[in-house]
Protein backbone atom coordinates (compact mmCIF):
# COMPACT_ATOMS: atom_id res chain seq x y z
CA UNK A 1 0.00 0.00 0.00
CA UNK A 2 1.22 3.73 -1.05
CA UNK A 3 2.53 5.49 2.13
CA UNK A 4 1.21 9.07 2.06
CA UNK A 5 4.26 11.78 3.76
CA UNK A 6 3.14 14.62 5.41
CA UNK A 7 5.72 16.36 2.35
CA UNK A 8 2.61 15.07 -0.12
CA UNK A 9 -0.08 16.20 2.77
CA UNK A 10 1.28 19.56 2.59
CA UNK A 11 2.33 20.01 -0.95
CA UNK A 12 -1.69 19.44 -2.11
CA UNK A 13 -3.03 21.26 0.48
CA UNK A 14 -5.78 24.04 -0.74
CA UNK A 15 -5.88 27.39 -0.84
CA UNK A 16 -9.03 28.77 -0.35
CA UNK A 17 -9.85 31.49 -1.95
CA UNK A 18 -12.86 33.72 -0.13
CA UNK A 19 -15.35 36.15 -2.02
CA UNK A 20 -14.31 39.95 -1.81
CA UNK A 21 -17.26 40.94 0.29
CA UNK A 22 -17.02 37.55 2.88
CA UNK A 23 -17.87 38.70 6.35
CA UNK A 24 -17.49 35.14 8.25
CA UNK A 25 -13.88 33.68 8.15
CA UNK A 26 -11.90 30.79 9.52
CA UNK A 27 -11.20 30.40 13.28
CA UNK A 28 -9.39 28.50 15.64
CA UNK A 29 -11.93 25.53 16.62
CA UNK A 30 -10.29 26.06 20.63
CA UNK A 31 -11.01 30.12 20.17
CA UNK A 32 -14.88 29.18 18.83
CA UNK A 33 -14.65 26.45 22.63
CA UNK A 34 -13.08 29.35 24.70
CA UNK A 35 -16.07 32.16 23.36
CA UNK A 36 -18.91 29.80 23.93
CA UNK A 37 -21.18 28.31 26.68
CA UNK A 38 -21.52 24.42 27.17
CA UNK A 39 -24.72 23.79 27.36
CA UNK A 40 -27.25 20.63 27.76
CA UNK A 41 -30.26 20.63 25.57
CA UNK A 42 -33.34 19.34 27.17
CA UNK A 43 -36.56 18.75 25.41
CA UNK A 44 -39.60 20.81 26.97
CA UNK A 45 -36.89 22.25 30.07
CA UNK A 46 -34.81 24.57 30.17
CA UNK A 47 -31.69 23.92 29.18
CA UNK A 48 -28.95 24.10 31.52
CA UNK A 49 -25.06 25.50 31.33
CA UNK A 50 -22.12 24.41 32.92
CA UNK A 51 -20.51 26.24 35.80
CA UNK A 52 -16.98 25.72 35.41
CA UNK A 53 -16.42 26.82 39.36
CA UNK A 54 -19.09 25.34 40.82
CA UNK A 55 -18.40 22.15 38.74
CA UNK A 56 -21.91 21.19 37.93
CA UNK A 57 -25.03 21.74 35.54
CA UNK A 58 -27.48 24.40 36.53
CA UNK A 59 -30.91 25.37 35.03
CA UNK A 60 -29.75 28.63 33.90
CA UNK A 61 -29.26 30.93 30.61
CA UNK A 62 -27.05 33.46 32.49
CA UNK A 63 -23.98 34.64 30.39
CA UNK A 64 -21.39 35.29 33.37
CA UNK A 65 -18.04 34.43 33.01
CA UNK A 66 -18.28 31.04 34.84
CA UNK A 67 -19.90 29.84 31.92
CA UNK A 68 -17.86 30.41 29.17
CA UNK A 69 -14.19 28.93 28.71
CA UNK A 70 -14.63 25.27 29.59
CA UNK A 71 -12.15 23.30 29.75
CA UNK A 72 -11.59 21.82 26.16
CA UNK A 73 -10.87 18.01 28.18
CA UNK A 74 -14.06 17.81 29.37
CA UNK A 75 -16.04 18.91 26.72
CA UNK A 76 -14.05 16.01 25.06
CA UNK A 77 -14.89 14.04 28.06
CA UNK A 78 -16.46 10.41 27.69
CA UNK A 79 -19.88 11.83 28.67
CA UNK A 80 -19.66 13.67 25.45
CA UNK A 81 -18.45 11.53 23.04
CA UNK A 82 -20.79 8.94 21.16
CA UNK A 83 -22.85 6.63 23.58
CA UNK A 84 -22.34 2.55 23.45
CA UNK A 85 -25.10 2.81 20.60
CA UNK A 86 -23.26 4.80 18.71
CA UNK A 87 -25.40 7.49 18.73
CA UNK A 88 -24.28 11.28 19.06
CA UNK A 89 -24.83 14.27 21.49
CA UNK A 90 -25.99 16.64 18.92
CA UNK A 91 -29.49 17.97 19.54
CA UNK A 92 -31.66 18.00 16.74
CA UNK A 93 -30.08 15.15 14.83
CA UNK A 94 -31.72 12.17 14.26
CA UNK A 95 -28.88 9.72 15.43
CA UNK A 96 -28.15 11.54 18.74
CA UNK A 97 -28.61 9.55 21.94
CA UNK A 98 -31.76 10.56 24.23
CA UNK A 99 -29.34 11.40 27.33
CA UNK A 100 -26.71 14.02 27.05
CA UNK A 101 -27.48 16.22 24.41
CA UNK A 102 -25.22 19.46 24.41
CA UNK A 103 -24.06 22.16 22.24
CA UNK A 104 -21.46 24.84 22.15
CA UNK A 105 -23.10 28.50 22.13
CA UNK A 106 -21.01 31.45 21.52
CA UNK A 107 -22.44 35.22 22.42
CA UNK A 108 -23.23 36.29 18.53
CA UNK A 109 -22.27 34.97 14.94
CA UNK A 110 -17.69 34.86 15.37
CA UNK A 111 -16.22 36.43 12.63
CA UNK A 112 -12.93 34.86 12.66
CA UNK A 113 -9.34 35.87 11.39
CA UNK A 114 -9.62 38.47 8.90
CA UNK A 115 -6.12 37.21 7.41
CA UNK A 116 -6.25 33.85 8.22
CA UNK A 117 -3.04 32.22 6.45
CA UNK A 118 -0.85 31.07 9.72
CA UNK A 119 -2.54 31.93 12.03
CA UNK A 120 -5.75 29.64 11.61
CA UNK A 121 -5.02 25.92 11.45
CA UNK A 122 -6.49 23.44 9.09
CA UNK A 123 -6.81 19.53 9.65
CA UNK A 124 -5.91 16.47 7.52
CA UNK A 125 -6.78 13.48 7.44
CA UNK A 126 -5.61 10.76 5.74
CA UNK A 127 -8.56 8.30 4.31
CA UNK A 128 -7.25 4.69 3.05
CA UNK A 129 -10.06 3.86 0.63
CA UNK A 130 -8.01 0.54 -0.22
CA UNK A 131 -7.92 -1.21 -3.22
CA UNK A 132 -10.25 -1.05 -6.44
CA UNK A 133 -10.39 -3.23 -9.45
CA UNK A 134 -7.39 -3.79 -11.70
CA UNK A 135 -5.18 -3.05 -8.77
CA UNK A 136 -5.94 0.97 -8.44
CA UNK A 137 -5.13 1.85 -5.24
CA UNK A 138 -7.20 5.05 -4.27
CA UNK A 139 -6.52 7.33 -0.88
CA UNK A 140 -8.31 10.48 -0.26
CA UNK A 141 -6.58 12.99 2.16
CA UNK A 142 -9.62 15.70 3.79
CA UNK A 143 -8.69 18.60 4.41
CA UNK A 144 -10.81 20.30 7.04
CA UNK A 145 -11.70 23.73 8.59
CA UNK A 146 -13.73 25.61 10.42
CA UNK A 147 -15.91 29.03 10.70
CA UNK A 148 -18.02 30.22 13.45
CA UNK A 149 -20.69 31.07 11.36
CA UNK A 150 -23.11 30.22 8.41
CA UNK A 151 -24.80 33.16 6.85
CA UNK A 152 -25.98 31.46 4.30
CA UNK A 153 -29.23 31.18 2.39
CA UNK A 154 -32.39 33.15 4.48
CA UNK A 155 -33.39 30.44 7.43
CA UNK A 156 -30.39 28.42 6.90
CA UNK A 157 -28.36 29.95 8.89
CA UNK A 158 -26.02 28.64 11.71
CA UNK A 159 -23.92 29.16 14.09
CA UNK A 160 -20.32 26.66 13.96
CA UNK A 161 -19.57 25.63 10.29
CA UNK A 162 -17.20 22.56 9.44
CA UNK A 163 -16.25 22.36 5.70
CA UNK A 164 -14.09 20.63 3.83
CA UNK A 165 -12.70 19.23 0.41
CA UNK A 166 -10.50 15.84 -0.46
CA UNK A 167 -7.53 15.55 -2.33
CA UNK A 168 -7.90 12.10 -4.39
CA UNK A 169 -4.59 9.90 -5.35
CA UNK A 170 -4.53 6.71 -7.45
CA UNK A 171 -1.98 4.85 -7.25
CA UNK A 172 -0.13 7.77 -4.92
CA UNK A 173 -0.60 10.67 -7.98
CA UNK A 174 -3.01 13.02 -7.75
CA UNK A 175 -5.74 12.91 -9.89
CA UNK A 176 -8.32 15.60 -8.39
CA UNK A 177 -10.57 16.44 -5.55
CA UNK A 178 -13.80 16.31 -3.91
CA UNK A 179 -15.52 19.50 -3.11
CA UNK A 180 -18.22 19.69 -0.37
CA UNK A 181 -20.83 21.98 -0.83
CA UNK A 182 -23.98 21.45 1.40
CA UNK A 183 -23.50 18.03 2.92
CA UNK A 184 -22.87 16.55 -0.85
CA UNK A 185 -19.11 15.74 -2.33
CA UNK A 186 -18.23 16.51 -6.37
CA UNK A 187 -15.40 14.89 -7.67
CA UNK A 188 -12.88 17.34 -9.84
CA UNK A 189 -11.05 16.06 -11.88
CA UNK A 190 -7.32 17.40 -12.00
CA UNK A 191 -7.91 19.41 -15.53
CA UNK A 192 -10.88 21.27 -14.54
CA UNK A 193 -8.94 22.24 -11.13
CA UNK A 194 -7.04 25.88 -10.45
CA UNK A 195 -3.78 25.49 -8.88
CA UNK A 196 -0.77 27.70 -7.25
CA UNK A 197 1.96 25.96 -7.57
CA UNK A 198 0.76 22.44 -6.35
CA UNK A 199 -1.85 23.62 -4.37
CA UNK A 200 -5.56 23.23 -6.01
CA UNK A 201 -7.99 25.91 -5.25
CA UNK A 202 -10.80 25.43 -3.14
CA UNK A 203 -13.51 28.87 -4.06
CA UNK A 204 -15.89 29.27 -0.92
CA UNK A 205 -18.89 30.82 -1.76
CA UNK A 206 -20.04 33.96 0.18
CA UNK A 207 -21.71 33.42 3.53
CA UNK A 208 -22.41 29.00 3.08
CA UNK A 209 -18.86 28.50 2.84
CA UNK A 210 -19.53 25.49 0.26
CA UNK A 211 -16.68 24.84 -2.09
CA UNK A 212 -16.33 24.54 -5.80
CA UNK A 213 -13.86 24.55 -8.32
CA UNK A 214 -14.39 27.45 -10.39
CA UNK A 215 -15.99 31.07 -9.88
CA UNK A 216 -19.67 31.49 -10.56
CA UNK A 217 -23.18 31.38 -9.26
CA UNK A 218 -23.79 27.68 -8.14
CA UNK A 219 -26.92 25.71 -6.20
CA UNK A 220 -29.51 27.03 -7.42
CA UNK A 221 -28.46 30.65 -7.69
CA UNK A 222 -27.77 30.88 -3.59
CA UNK A 223 -23.96 30.25 -4.00
CA UNK A 224 -21.51 33.03 -5.22
CA UNK A 225 -17.94 32.27 -5.38
CA UNK A 226 -15.23 34.83 -6.76
CA UNK A 227 -11.85 36.05 -7.10
CA UNK A 228 -10.04 38.80 -5.51
CA UNK A 229 -10.65 37.91 -1.91
CA UNK A 230 -8.63 36.81 0.93
CA UNK A 231 -6.47 33.71 -0.02
CA UNK A 232 -5.91 31.40 2.94
CA UNK A 233 -2.91 29.24 2.48
CA UNK A 234 -3.95 26.35 4.73
CA UNK A 235 -0.60 24.30 4.37
CA UNK A 236 0.96 27.10 6.36
CA UNK A 237 -1.14 25.86 9.68
CA UNK A 238 -1.89 22.67 9.06
CA UNK A 239 -2.55 19.83 11.75
CA UNK A 240 -3.75 16.62 11.88
CA UNK A 241 -7.24 16.05 13.01
CA UNK A 242 -6.62 12.62 15.12
CA UNK A 243 -4.39 14.63 17.35
CA UNK A 244 -7.11 17.56 18.35
CA UNK A 245 -8.09 17.55 21.82
CA UNK A 246 -11.45 18.23 20.87
CA UNK A 247 -12.09 15.51 18.07
CA UNK A 248 -14.30 13.13 20.01
CA UNK A 249 -16.67 15.82 21.16
CA UNK A 250 -20.02 14.28 19.48
CA UNK A 251 -22.07 17.51 20.28
CA UNK A 252 -22.66 20.39 18.17
CA UNK A 253 -20.67 23.27 17.42
CA UNK A 254 -23.12 25.85 17.67
CA UNK A 255 -26.49 26.60 19.49
CA UNK A 256 -29.86 24.93 19.09
CA UNK A 257 -31.95 25.97 15.85
CA UNK A 258 -35.79 24.79 15.09
CA UNK A 259 -34.28 21.83 12.70
CA UNK A 260 -30.99 19.87 12.36
CA UNK A 261 -30.23 22.00 9.59
CA UNK A 262 -30.26 25.15 11.80
CA UNK A 263 -28.41 23.49 14.83
CA UNK A 264 -24.44 23.53 14.94
CA UNK A 265 -23.09 20.91 13.31
CA UNK A 266 -21.25 17.58 14.38
CA UNK A 267 -17.07 17.48 14.00
CA UNK A 268 -15.46 16.11 11.04
CA UNK A 269 -14.25 12.98 13.53
CA UNK A 270 -17.59 11.22 12.86
CA UNK A 271 -17.95 12.62 9.18
CA UNK A 272 -14.47 11.97 7.83
CA UNK A 273 -16.10 8.22 6.65
CA UNK A 274 -19.46 9.61 6.14
CA UNK A 275 -18.89 10.92 2.65
CA UNK A 276 -15.95 11.97 0.21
Amino acid sequence: MTTISKQTVLDLAPILMFHPQEVYMPMDPLKFIKKSRFRRHLVSIRDQGYHKVQKKWKTSNSQHSNYYDIPVEFINGKNFRLDGNGKNRRPKDPDSSDKWQVFLQPKDKPKGAAQPTGVVPAFYYVRKSGLEPNSREVDLIQYWWFIGYNDGFLSQNHQGDWEHASAVLLNGTFIGAFMSAHGKSKFCPQKDLDFVQSHFIAYCAKGSHASYPKTGTFHFGTDVTAKNGVEWQTNKNLKPLESQPWKEYAGAWGEVGQIKDTTGPLGPWYKRWSDN
